[in-house]
């Protein structure tokens, strides 16, 4: 990832690429790992949620 002073450099980049550069400062290069972290970590927050929900503060925070 590039430090966020760092512009984005010129080229036929997608929208999409534009996006995650401007938001999180991800090359088109990097997109399919850093994406793959945003996936894992939506999935993880769900997890927690969900047994915050059915089962207490208690059991969500420490079930590790």
């Amino acid at each position: 990832m590039k430090d966020a002073g760092e512009e984005f450099p010129s080229g036929p980049f997608t929208y999409k690429q534009g996006y995650y550069f401007d938001k999180f400062k991800v090359m088109p290069h990097e997109l399919p790992e850093f994406r793959k972290l945003i996936q894992q970590a939506y999935v993880e927050a769900l997890c927690w949620i969900f047994a915050y929900y059915y089962k207490g503060f208690f059991i969500a925070y420490f079930h590790h």
